[in-house]
C-alpha cells in the first residue's frame, strides 16, 4: 500500500493536466537505516540536474535536508519554493515553517493556526487533501471477507497506535479487525476502496501531531464511520461522520466508542462529509494558490 504523500503525487499530476507536472521519485529508501542521508544524497543528484532547467515551482515533500538544499536552489534561481506540512505538527514542520518557502501549504485550518505559532510571518494557504470519488464511493465491488461481522478496519503505519486498536476490538470479544499495511493486508491502492466497502466501521487512532490522514477521507467516501482520535485536525476532517475517543490507550473507552459506531445508524453522513474534500474542488484550490504565486 503506497504512502499518502505518494498518493497525493501522483493525484495532484492527475487532477492539474493544464500544466506540466513531473514527480522526481527517489530510488527505494530504507527507512530503517540512515534514510535522512539517503534522501540528501538523491536531493542533490536531482538538483544538478534541474540546474540547466530550473522548473517555475519545486515542491518537495520529503523535508529536512531535503527542504534545506530545495531552498537554496530555489535562492539561485527564480524558481518559487513551496512547502507542505506533511509531517504533522512538529520539528519538521516547524523546519519548514523556518525556512520562509513562498508559501506553506496547510491541510487544515487547525494546522494553520499552529504554523502560525511557529512562525507569524509565513505565508500560508489551508488546501485540504482530496479523494478521488470516482474511485472511493459507496457503490462497487467489496472485497471478499469471510470475517464475522462487524467488521473494523485499520491501516498501519508509525504514529497510528494500531497495538491500541487490535486490544479494543479484541475486547468486544464479536466482529473482527482487518489491518491494512506493513503489518497486515497489503492492497494495491487501485483496490483499496473495495475492502472499505466491505468493512463495517473505519477506526484510526492517529497521533494528535499527525498532518491529515488520507485514508479518513477514502473510507468516507465509501461510506465508511469512522472512530478517530479527538483532536482538532481529526475534528475538521471527520466532523459528524464519526464517533472521537479522548484517548486511545483506554482500551475500554476505545472498545465501547467501536460498538457505539458499529450499532449506530449513519445514513449518508460519512459520504456527504467527504464529498466536501473531492479532488475537483481540491485541483481547483491548488490551480488558484500556484497561479497567485506566479504572478507575484
Amino acid at each position: 500500500m503506497e504512502r499518502g504523500v505518494e498518493v497525493y503525487a501522483q493525484e495532484l499530476k492527475r487532477y492539474l493536466p493544464a500544466h506540466r507536472v513531473d514527480i522526481i521519485s527517489a530510488p527505494k529508501i530504507n527507512w530503517t537505516k540512515d534514510f535522512s542521508r539517503q534522501i540528501a544524497r538523491f536531493t542533490s543528484q536531482t538538483l544538478r540536474q534541474l540546474e540547466t532547467d530550473p522548473p517555475d515551482i519545486l515542491y518537495p515533500l520529503n523535508n529536512r535536508w531535503q527542504s534545506i538544499l530545495c531552498k537554496l536552489f530555489c535562492l539561485r534561481h527564480k524558481t518559487k519554493l513551496v512547502l507542505g506540512g506533511h509531517s504533522g505538527l512538529g520539528w519538521d514542520d516547524k523546519l519548514n515553517l523556518w525556512l520562509f518557502p513562498d508559501v506553506f501549504i496547510c491541510f487544515t485550518h487547525a494546522q494553520e493556526q499552529w504554523a502560525k505559532t511557529v512562525n507569524p510571518l509565513i505565508k500560508t494557504t489551508v488546501i485540504p487533501h482530496g479523494v478521488d470519488l470516482r474511485q472511493f464511493t459507496p457503490h462497487g465491488p467489496k472485497g471478499k471477507l469471510n470475517l464475522p461481522r462487524p467488521i473494523f478496519l485499520t491501516v498501519s503505519a508509525p504514529h497510528k497506535n494500531i497495538q491500541d486498536t487490535i486490544a479494543a476490538v479484541a475486547q468486544l470479544n464479536q466482529g473482527s479487525l482487518l489491518v491494512l499495511g506493513s503489518v497486515g493486508t497489503t492492497v494495491p491502492h487501485n483496490i483499496i476502496d473495495q475492502y472499505y466497502r466491505a468493512a463495517d466501521v473505519f477506526t484510526l487512532a492517529s497521533s494528535p501531531s499527525e498532518a491529515f490522514g488520507i485514508s479518513y477521507l477514502e473510507a468516507m467516501a465509501c461510506n465508511l464511520p469512522v472512530v478517530a482520535t479527538d483532536d482538532p485536525i481529526r475534528r475538521e476532517i471527520i466532523d459528524s461522520a464519526g464517533l472521537f475517543i479522548e484517548n486511545p490507550h483506554r482500551i475500554a473507552e476505545y472498545a465501547t466508542t467501536l460498538k457505539a459506531a458499529a450499532e449506530t445508524s449513519w445514513g449518508n453522513k460519512p459520504y456527504h462529509q467527504a464529498q466536501k474534500f473531492s479532488w475537483d474542488t481540491v485541483a481547483n484550490q491548488y490551480e488558484t494558490a500556484f497561479s497567485k504565486l506566479l504572478a507575484a
